[in-house]
């Protein structure tokens, strides 16, 4: 997995116990963020609630907003073959994804008709239609979101990308027309449509 980065910064459990971590971050979403831990020597979870004093190993600089400055390192990151250029894809789109893979599993499970049509989606967003995008795992677990994920996720991205919303509407629209009662998959369509672009 792709090396985002290396930060370091206190953490504060559930428990209110504070340890100072140092993670290099493999992945991230807008809740948290996950990679390998020094202190514990594993592969753990972090919730950006619970992170303080976040400090960038590279260079010393505080780190404020710790989802935009993994956003901005992940886009700057110069993959070295297609298999890290769908990685960095699936992380940067994770939302995108996410949303699409949301309304696909409304009637259960994730068919193969479906994670088609979200690897067709994705080919479209990129502008390259490279065989990679159909091999990413969209029912793995990594792009599932609950109900407030999902309307976090929309705000997001209508606030930030016309271009983006219109092919998740695309594209949810031929995710509806799949199951034999779509009504919940045409709700969230019609819930997508009734949202105007900022």
């Amino acid at each position: 997995m792709l090396d985002i980065a290396t930060i370091h910064f206190d953490y504060v459990s559930t428990k209110g116990e504070k340890t100072s971590r140092t993670v290099d971050v493999k992945t991230f979403s807008q809740f948290g963020f996950e990679g390998n831990c020094h202190l514990r020597n594993a592969y753990k979870s972090f919730s950006f609630k619970r992170t303080e004093n976040c400090v960038d190993t590279h260079n010393g600089e505080t780190i404020v907003d710790i989802f935009s400055f993994l956003f901005n390192k992940l886009k700057q990151y110069k993959c070295k073959n297609s298999i890290e250029e769908v990685e960095k894809f699936s992380n940067v789109e994770r939302d995108f994804i996410g949303i699409l893979v949301f309304i696909g599993k409304f009637s259960g499970q994730l068919i193969t008709k479906k994670k088609n049509i979200i690897a067709d989606a994705c080919c479209e967003l990129h502008g390259d239609r490279f065989i990679g995008l159909h091999d990413i795992d969209f029912g793995n677990g990594f792009f599932d979101m609950n109900t407030d994920s999902f309307n976090k996720a929309v705000d997001i991205l209508n606030g930030s990308d016309g271009k983006r919303f219109g092919i998740i509407i695309k594209y949810a629209e031929k995710l509806a027309s799949v199951p034999k009662n779509p009504w919940m998959e045409k709700a969230a369509v019609d819930y997508l449509k009734s949202i105007k672009y900022t």
